[in-house]
């Protein structure tokens, strides 16, 4: 009497032997899931540090000066009067060290009044001769008024930019100074926040008079 062979019965334990197997040998490359973890912990880095940069980029941006013109007399642009009417508005400039990275647009020099009222010359366009080269410190009104008349013209402006530790509507040095800068042959700059500039420029950008003849550029006074 023959019998027939049993067959392998399926248990559980066989039957999630496929998968139990897989499970196990993943458990085999345990840096596999390291890397996995590390690589995203990076990228999440990277995400805030480049966030963190735009950020500070903008609020860079903001906070940062712009160097405007103050509206010079006869200048063909603006009248005397005019001029005149708006000669205080450099009185709400914004504070700033020294700008020895300013590129004046026209053959002049710097001038910064410190917290104590003093007068320094600096960034002047001629400064490749000896006597222009280094900062020129406690300088009075007389020496300010020489030293422009001093600039070559070329048939432009000077250009002066004013800087100040602290705000010019608190100096009075700054009256002084405007006595013999405000005048048709020097155009005046000063520094003021990017909302002050769109505030009274109705956002426009800054009209340049580079290069072309104006109004009373032959005057000195």
């Amino acid at each position: 009497m023959s019998t027939k062979p049993k067959a392998n019965k399926v248990t559980p334990a066989n039957a999630g032997s496929g998968p139990q197997l897989r499970f196990r040998g993943s458990r085999h490359w345990p840096g596999v899931a390291e890397f996995g973890r590390s690589l995203h912990m990076k990228s999440v880095a990277l995400t805030i540090i480049m966030l963190a940069a735009i950020a500070s980029t903008i609020a860079g941006e903001k906070s940062a000066p712009m160097i405007v013109e103050l509206p010079r007399p006869n200048s063909g642009i603006y009248s005397l009067a005019q001029a005149e009417a708006r000669k205080s508005e450099i009185l709400s400039n914004a504070p700033t060290s020294k700008l020895v990275n300013w590129r004046n647009p026209y053959m002049g020099f710097c001038i910064h009044i410190a917290k104590d009222d003093s007068v320094t010359i600096y960034g002047h366009s001629l400064k490749a001769l000896p006597e222009y080269r280094e900062p020129r410190r406690r300088q009075s009104v007389a020496d300010i008024r020489k030293a422009a008349e001093e600039l070559p013209f070329f048939g432009n402006p000077a250009g002066i930019l004013v800087t100040s530790d602290l705000p010019l509507k608190d100096s009075k040095t700054i009256h002084q100074v405007l006595k013999v800068l405000f005048v048709p042959s020097i155009q005046l700059f000063y520094a003021r926040n990017s909302e002050q500039v769109g505030s009274a420029n109705g956002g426009q950008p800054i009209r340049s008079e580079t290069n072309r003849t104006s109004t009373g550029v032959g005057s000195r006074r």
